[in-house]
């Protein structure tokens, strides 16, 4: 499938599907942590990171290492935290946006 994504394609694979992932080097940044980290908690849980991390999956390890007083994955969380309340309230109000290149 084509990456769909503009620019950072290097990091970033966007599906015409809209299945959304990140490469390992760019989870490790917004986890704060090194890549070969994130590449063995990856392994650990038997994540399939073949095409990157799935979005759903990016959360999980950042969740992880911001349970861990890591300053860098809290941050993340929290730029997280504040586009999905927003998705989430449109939603919920019925809202759909139509995604522009």
């Amino acid at each position: 499938m084509k990456n769909l994504a503009t620019t950072n394609q290097k990091d970033i694979t966007i599906l015409d599907n809209g299945d959304a992932f990140v490469s390992q080097r760019k989870c490790a940044e917004l986890c704060g942590v090194s890549q070969s980290a994130v590449s063995q908690r990856c392994l650990s849980l038997n994540l399939d990171v073949k095409q990157g991390i799935s979005s759903e999956n990016t959360f999980l390890l950042i969740t992880h290492y911001a349970s861990q007083s890591n300053q860098q994955a809290i941050q993340s969380l929290i730029v997280i935290g504040s586009a999905g309340m927003k998705a989430y309230i449109y939603h919920e109000a019925g809202y759909v946006m139509k995604a522009e290149l």
